[in-house]
């Protein structure tokens, strides 16, 4: 059985390994433990990379689950993300950065464009399983999302990145809470159906 290791960006990216990932790559025969960074800064690359080092040491496989929004500057690749369109590109692109900085075969980065709410808006409608009383606001939070545009493309602007489409209208969303209960209604295969980029890193992670 393989050994896999993710690392969190924060406590919901941990809990979503955890509930969500952990079972369906068990499945697969792969065995998955998790950690989180505790949230990031503008300046943590140098402790990503250090986290990433020690747990490579273990000989399993590693790999990440980071928000493109907000990234910290110094990562690998920041320099050059303003010349690319569209946040998928971005998040490969990142990606990429990262695999020839760590340079190992054990390593599977995965950036999420554009950060982990855009998995709720695969099916926002499932926010009213932990705000039952909100059914008219999400309405107006669906309403408001661009036409035809993939979740993983809602961009990545101070006002409109989709933690704060979601703020806007449910003042008192709780990531750790509502965001993953909401991923837990909406299912692995509408999640995996409406992201794509989310979609490729499963597969990856379901064949090794």
């Amino acid at each position: 059985m393989a050994r896999l290791h993710i690392l969190g960006e924060g406590k919901t990216e941990r809990e979503f390994a955890r509930e969500i990932l952990r079972p369906r790559l068990l499945d697969s025969g792969v065995h998955v433990t998790e950690s989180d960074l505790g949230g990031l800064s503008s300046g943590d690359w140098p402790r990503i990379r250090g986290e990433l080092l020690r747990l490579l040491g273990s000989r399993g496989y590693v790999t990440t689950m980071l928000d493109l929004y907000r990234i910290p500057k110094n990562i690998p690749g920041y320099p050059t993300l303003s010349g690319i369109v569209g946040g998928v590109k971005k998040a490969i692109h990142v990606e990429g950065s990262l695999s020839a900085d760590i340079d190992n075969g054990l390593f599977i980065p995965y950036v999420q464009a554009h950060e982990f709410e855009a998995l709720i808006l695969a099916d926002a409608a499932k926010l009213v399983g932990a705000y039952p009383n909100r059914s008219a606001e999400i309405g107006r939070l669906m309403d408001g999302l661009p036409a035809g545009v993939a979740p993983e493309e809602i961009d990545d602007g101070p006002e409109t990145h989709p933690s704060r489409r979601i703020q806007d209208r449910i003042p008192d969303y709780d990531k750790s809470f509502a965001g993953i209960l909401t991923v837990m209604d909406i299912g692995l295969p509408q999640l995996r159906s409406r992201c794509s980029h989310f979609d490729t890193w499963l597969r990856k992670l379901e064949r090794l």
